[in-house]
């Protein structure tokens, strides 16, 4: 989930869009929405971010409720 979490906001500081980003990892745009408020409210430049370490990824975008929300979604497909 790291990496994951590391390229879509790659994607999003290079300029990609919230629905392209969504639709290429196949994840739901409120999802990318939060995860772009938390990384612009980390204040972190984009160049620190495939440096950070996964433990620092971790708490900087722990969700409370992210299991559940990953339950959600596998239902939503279902």
């Amino acid at each position: 989930m790291n990496t994951k979490l590391k390229n879509i906001l790659l994607c999003y500081a290079s300029g990609m869009g919230i629905k392209s980003i969504s639709s290429a990892f196949d994840i739901s745009r409120n999802t990318v929405r939060r995860y772009v408020r938390m990384y612009q409210d980390s204040g972190i430049p984009a160049e620190k971010l495939p440096s950070l370490s996964d433990a620092r990824l971790q708490e900087l975008f722990a969700i409370p409720g992210g299991e559940r929300t990953q339950t959600v979604r596998a239902a939503d497909q279902a």
